[in-house]
């Protein structure tokens, strides 16, 4: 995701937004200078529970192991013990990706017309 923190997402298309989980955002806070700014709606669930969420914040990253790409994007960020799976919801699939070929596992980007990125 940033440089030296390395961590899985899942790509999940009925997500709205994109969130992460505490750890890996405390972990990203002390490499960036990320500020966390107040949840100012609520995030539901498929199974229509409410999320807790600490916030949300701009992160710079890149999805890519060799950073060849970054972004910067804003996730939600799970409250402590709220969460643990890191997502990418369709906020960023609409910025990053032209298309998801869950098929061959791969990811196109958008932003960077040929450029495909191996999901695993």
């Amino acid at each position: 995701l940033t440089k030296g923190v390395e961590t899985l997402f899942l790509i999940d298309t009925g997500a709205v937004v994109s969130i992460i989980n505490y750890e890996t955002f405390k972990v990203i806070e002390r490499i960036q200078k990320v500020k966390l700014i107040e949840p100012d709606m609520k995030i539901w669930a498929a199974n229509d529970k409410s999320i807790e969420m600490a916030g949300k914040a701009d992160i710079t990253g890149s999805y890519e192991s060799n950073n060849e790409h970054t972004l910067v994007h804003r996730f939600w960020i799970y409250a402590p013990g709220a969460g643990k799976t890191n997502l990418f919801g369709m906020d960023f699939l609409y910025k990053e990706c032209s298309s998801v070929d869950f098929e061959n596992s791969q990811m196109h980007n958008a932003r960077f017309p040929g450029k495909t990125t191996v999901l695993s």
